[in-house]
């Protein structure tokens, strides 16, 4: 099967490139622009950078601007019968993806009214005439849609996004002028530019990927990590490498296609309107370790992409673990909530990864998957896997002190140098795997729902590490060793006494129970 490749008839790049329109749109000899572009972005002047051009030379234009973040239905019927009553001719499309995306859909039903019904145009719609020309002009640098034949809306009614996918939809210029990207907050530089990041990665994994394909991924990642900490701080060049780093992972993702991580973060982006790219780096790193043993040694030129050093000397469990690493420091970096806990609610799970699976952009995904396993990796999010700190109950410890104790797990600042990296260093999860344990001592029987590590406990620390300052309430790792068949001894430091736990567990895989165990535990001073 031959390997197709769409881009845009005309890309202008660098400073001052918005100028060029004035000039496209006098060469077209177009009559009446419709310009598009959010509340948000006309309120604070970004889209009169360009309306100001256009009245400079007179050229006439029409302001559209009912655009959510996550554009609607309603949203697009109502820019249909805006576009109608216009005259105009032509769209100019001003902002991030919501703009883009509305653009795409005014212009693809106004060529093709048979698509009326704007749910019609769902994957992949058999149109028949290119839209409505489109000069896109991106404020953000992120989706990368003014290089994509894709565009998602919202349905509101059905608690779903769906996405469009249509070589008719291509807009025929791109005009990426870094200083419209200029007045973007911190919060959505960041969150857009982890949304070209994992353009960048899914498409180099895809399975559809090809060698054109993977030299423009390869070269977004690696331009990405570069400019992604320095836009977030405004600096000139982070803005132009990132302007140039998410177009150039839309020329790629655009004709291969994306993965699981975005067929997740459209769900949620659905269901609680989460910003795009926010769901897109807390998904990112959970969908790259369930697909790692599918990608070959991919990963290692992705970490090697991101500047992680000595991946030759790695071997392949290694240099996947330090890819991950890499995208996980990257959104640390920028400031991306790093789980879905607040986000997520359990009783939607299900119907969360009924709609990912049905996503148009699962199939692409290197590894297959179920609702089954979707539903385990949403769960991933939203419980960053903290292990048996009741433990501490056996030990003495109140109820109030575990809960500081789950605040400073999940607050790093709250916790002494180096914890959270010695409980990454010895950890061992099982994956896709609940238990239920029950442990008996001096304070009788108890039962509990939670995760298994073996190694990797977490207890209460009153003394500081080793050239660490000292702060109240944090907790270090305890040491585990095997010292017969069914029982372990835990090491923890020297105040606590000598203590002995019988622990049960029976574990679940995927709501099946599996197999059970039980053992001793001592508790002995480090």
């Amino acid at each position: 099967m031959a390997n197709r490749i769409m881009l845009n008839q005309t890309s202008y790049h660098g400073v001052g490139a918005i100028a060029e329109i004035v000039t496209e749109a006098k060469a077209h000899a177009f009559q009446k622009a419709f310009v598009c572009s959010d509340p948000d972005l006309i309120k604070f002047g970004v889209t009169g950078k360009v309306t100001d051009l256009l009245d400079k030379e007179g050229l006439a234009y029409e302001i559209y601007s009912d655009i959510k973040a996550n554009p609607t239905i309603d949203n697009v019927k109502n820019g249909v019968a805006a576009f109608k009553a216009s005259g105009a001719d032509y769209i100019i499309a001003i902002g991030g993806g919501s703009s883009m995306d509305t653009s795409k859909a005014i212009g693809i039903i106004i060529a093709n009214p048979e698509f009326e019904d704007v749910r019609s145009l769902e994957g992949v719609a058999p149109t028949r005439k290119p839209c409505v020309p489109i000069i896109a002009v991106p404020t953000t640098a992120g989706t990368a849609a003014e290089v994509t034949i894709n565009y998602v809306i919202t349905d509101v009614e059905r608690k779903r996004k769906f996405v469009c996918v249509d070589p008719h939809d291509m807009p025929i210029i791109a005009v990426v002028d870094p200083e419209m990207m200029s007045s973007m907050p911190k919060g959505l530089t960041a969150s857009t530019g982890m949304d070209a990041l994992t353009h960048a990665i899914e498409g180099y994994t895809t399975k559809a990927a090809w060698e054109m394909t993977d030299m423009f991924h390869l070269k977004a990642i690696e331009i990405i990590s570069k400019s992604l900490r320095g836009a977030v701080a405004n600096t000139k060049e982070g803005r132009e490498g990132m302007a140039l780093g998410q177009y150039i992972a839309g020329m790629g993702f655009s004709n291969v296609g994306l993965g699981i991580a975005h067929s997740m973060a459209h769900t949620l982006g659905a269901v609680y309107d989460t910003p795009h790219g926010v769901a897109c780096a807390m998904m990112l790193p959970i969908v790259m370790e369930y697909n790692a043993d599918c990608t070959g040694e991919k990963y290692r030129e992705i970490a090697r992409a991101m500047g992680v050093e000595g991946v030759d000397q790695m071997d392949q469990a290694t240099y996947r673990k330090a890819a991950v690493d890499a995208v996980r420091k990257l959104s640390e970096d920028v400031g991306i909530p790093a789980d879905l806990k607040e986000i997520v609610k359990e009783e939607d799970l299900q119907f969360l990864s009924e709609s990912a699976l049905a996503d148009a952009c699962c199939p692409g995904n290197p590894r297959d998957t179920s609702v089954e396993e979707i539903k385990a990796y949403f769960e991933k999010g939203i419980d960053k896997p903290f292990v048996l700190c009741e433990y501490a109950h056996a030990m003495g410890v109140g109820a109030g002190e575990l809960e500081r104790y789950i605040k400073c797990f999940y607050s790093s600042e709250n916790m002494l140098g180096g914890c959270i990296w010695e409980f990454a260093d010895h950890a061992v999860y099982h994956e896709n795997e609940k238990v239920k344990y029950t442990y008996g001592g001096d304070h009788g029987e108890e039962k509990h729902d939670g995760n298994f590590c073996m190694d990797g406990l977490f207890f209460p620390d009153r003394t500081p590490h080793s050239g660490a300052k000292q702060k109240k309430n944090c907790y270090r790792p305890v040491r585990c060793r095997k010292i017969a068949d069914n029982r372990y001894q835990f090491f923890n430091h020297n105040y606590f006494e000598n203590a002995a736990l019988s622990v049960k567990y029976t574990y679940f895989t995927n709501g099946i129970e599996t197999y059970s165990s039980t053992f001793d535990v001592n508790i002995a001073p480090q």
